[in-house]
């Protein structure tokens, strides 16, 4: 039988279990305790008893377990957009390009003259185009329009002949052709030519393969077969082209300061002429089917400072 003492022994023991319930295991129980315990880390005396040891690892608090994400760099909560991407040169040409949208609004909405303005101009103008070709548009925005005198064309030896000398002149220019049902006007404008020798006026040939290649030879062979067959004494230039974007600059010039038939610009066909007066003015345009002759009387007013 239990006798009184053990009876009170085992009340006295359990008592003092219970007042260690809420303290942590005296140092001597635990040996090599980590900063972050865990169960695998945590090891007892072989003589701490078994309640003891129960009663601690009630109480300690399990460590979660790792989450996928652990491994990377520790990220605060507002993660910048940088941080987030791990390219970073995308980040940096991306908020550039934002940076410089939000530039251009700017400076469209309120343009200034400080000199942050200025700096922000300067980019832009680097951004949209290359600084040469914006030059190069701008100059031909602000260049004067050309005078007739202005033009220089190539003679047919391709040296140039400027326009400049015929200042004070009449002027007939006439695209030519040598294989045209109509160049028999060369004989035409030989007569002219004659009949006014002796004033300031001047008939100047262009030779055009243009239409159908009927002029499909040589500057050379062309005045040869000119003065051979017609004893054409008027000067016979370059061969050109008169229509499209390759047209030579003085039928650009002539078909934007006078239209033609039905108030068209481009040149119909071969023997078209453009009369200029002594001030460079043209002042009349000419189809293919007008005979030189028929021109006579309109040269002579011209030469006589007479308009209608």
């Amino acid at each position: 039988m239990t006798t009184n003492a053990e009876m009170l022994s085992n009340i006295m023991d359990n008592a003092f279990v219970s007042s260690r319930l809420d303290m942590a295991p005296p140092s001597s129980l635990i040996k090599n305790k980590p900063s972050s315990t865990s169960l695998l880390d945590f090891e007892t005396d072989d003589t701490s008893s078994p309640i003891t040891q129960l009663l601690y690892l009630s109480k300690i608090k399990v460590t979660e377990p790792a989450s996928p994400l652990q491994g990377r760099r520790d990220r605060p909560t507002s993660a910048s957009l940088k941080d987030f991407d791990s390219d970073e040169s995308t980040i940096l040409s991306t908020r550039q390009l934002s940076k410089l949208s939000r530039t251009r609004t700017a400076t469209r909405a309120s343009p200034s003259s400080s000199g942050n303005d200025l700096s922000i101009s300067r980019s832009l103008r680097d951004f949209d185009s290359d600084e040469s070709t914006l030059g190069m548009f701008r100059q031909s925005i602000q260049q004067p329009r050309s005078s007739f005198y202005d033009l220089c064309p190539l003679d047919n030896k391709k040296q140039p002949f400027p326009f400049e000398q015929l200042k004070g002149k009449v002027v007939l220019i006439v695209n030519v052709a040598s294989f045209c049902t109509f160049t028999f006007q060369y004989k035409g404008l030989e007569e002219i030519s004659r009949v006014f020798a002796d004033d300031p006026f001047i008939i100047i040939g262009f030779p055009c393969n243009q239409f159908l290649w009927q002029e499909p030879r040589s500057n050379e062979q062309i005045v040869t077969t000119c003065k051979a067959r017609y004893n054409v004494s008027f000067p016979i230039l370059n061969k050109v082209h008169v229509n499209g974007e390759s047209a030579d600059p003085v039928y650009k010039y002539l078909k934007s300061q006078k239209d033609g038939i039905w108030g068209t610009r481009y040149i119909k066909w071969n023997f078209e002429k453009f009369l200029i007066d002594k001030e460079g003015n043209v002042v009349e345009r000419y189809s293919t089917l007008t005979r030189p002759v028929t021109i006579i009387p309109r040269i002579e007013e011209l030469l006589n400072n007479k308009s209608t």
